[in-house]
């Protein structure tokens, strides 16, 4: 039988490196059936988008430097 470990045990990385994950942000061939045929975003839509991208950006920064 395969051990069980409790996951606040583990690290991010430590995941990553079992499973082999990477990030994919910009890579069209990832999910492609959600990028077809998208209606094009609205000016509040974007002004969203572009503040949950800071946000993550900066979440990143702090878990990472903290």
């Amino acid at each position: 039988m395969t051990p069980v470990i409790p996951a606040h045990e583990l690290t991010l990385a430590q995941v990553e490196n079992q499973f082999n994950l990477r990030q994919v942000l910009d890579d069209s061939t990832f999910f492609p059936e959600a990028q077809d045929n998208l209606s094009e975003l609205n000016d509040l839509e974007k002004q969203t988008l572009d503040r949950v991208k800071t946000e993550v950006a900066i979440a990143d920064f702090c878990i990472c430097y903290d």
